[in-house]
């Protein structure tokens, strides 16, 4: 999981090492143009605020990635 995936960046060089990722952003156009643009079919991008989303939503994962967040 990538927490404030951005433009995805991160959350698609975890492709490469995890089954599944997702990428989770407040900005409702961000990740409508990462899902627009996404090539990679084990990649997930969700507008949330993951400190008030339902978390049982999500399942579980083994990873959690949160970088450059301002």
């Amino acid at each position: 999981m990538d927490i404030g995936c951005g433009d995805g960046r991160y959350t698609r060089e975890f492709t490469k090492d995890f089954k599944e990722v997702v990428g989770i952003d407040l900005s409702k156009k961000r990740v409508e143009a990462n899902n627009s643009s996404n090539s990679c079919k084990n990649v997930k991008y969700l507008n949330e605020n993951f400190l008030t989303m339902k978390k049982d939503k999500l399942g579980k994962f083994d990873f959690v990635f949160v970088g450059d967040i301002f």
